[in-house]
């Protein structure tokens, strides 16, 4: 796939903020041709942002690479994507934050022969994601360590035999007695949430094997589909 209109075919975006400023960037792209995308956000509590709730960052077109990076305290990121294609594609989106108080936000829309690789790596308290995924075969890869997490993870698409795959691979830490909220919905073809089989994906994070949550917890697990498995390893 391909992603995002801009000067080159490689972009990097980098975002740097003190206690007192906060950097805000909306990014927009209809058309075009690029080959990846990658956002850093740095500060210990200034609060970068890349796109609101109120206006999201989009994506309309075909997708390549989207990696978001996050050191540091209270950075978000919303993102909107919609793509669609004919020939047989992957897209890609990886979200690594270090820190606490950062949030992400992500809608996919797709159509056509996509899949979509999308992994999630999170160290620090108070840090949540949220990623609604449909028409498109997905793979998510969470993997996350700290305490007062949220984590809600949405693969949709029609339920026909030839229609989408879904796999779900969560390893997730909690120590602490703060809530760790994780929900997981699966409706497609053919399902599978994987917990307790960690797979690298540009970070390792100590002891996130299967779901490991001390205090108060919410777990919501459910698959709706064709075929369906829920497994541990």
């Amino acid at each position: 796939m391909t992603f995002f209109k801009l000067m080159t075919t490689t972009t990097i975006v980098g975002l740097t903020c003190s206690a007192s400023f906060a950097n805000e960037i909306n990014f927009s792209q209809d058309s075009g041709t690029i080959a990846s995308v990658a956002f850093t956000q740095t500060g210990s509590g200034g609060g970068n942002s890349i796109g609101t709730s109120a206006s999201t960052s989009t994506v309309t077109g075909s997708l390549n690479t989207l990696s978001i990076e996050q050191n540091g305290g209270s950075n978000a990121d919303s993102f909107n994507i919609t793509t669609a294609t004919d020939a047989p594609s992957t897209g890609s989106v990886q979200i690594l934050a270090t820190g606490d108080s950062n949030t992400s936000d992500l809608t996919v829309s797709q159509s056509g022969v996509e899949t979509l690789a999308f992994a999630v790596a999170i160290e620090g308290n108070d840090n949540s994601v949220t990623a609604n995924i449909d028409g498109v075969s997905a793979v998510v890869n969470l993997e996350s360590s700290g305490n007062n997490v949220a984590y809600t993870i949405s693969q949709t698409g029609a339920v026909a035999a030839t229609a989408y795959d879904h796999t779900i691979i969560a390893n997730v830490s909690k120590a602490g007695d703060d809530l760790a909220t994780v929900a997981l919905t699966q409706s497609g073809a053919d399902n599978t949430i994987e917990l307790g089989a960690p797979r690298a994906f540009g970070t390792d994070i100590a002891g996130t094997v299967g779901l490991t949550l001390e205090g108060a917890a919410t777990v919501n697990i459910n698959q709706s589909a064709t075929l369906a498995t829920y497994q541990t390893t």
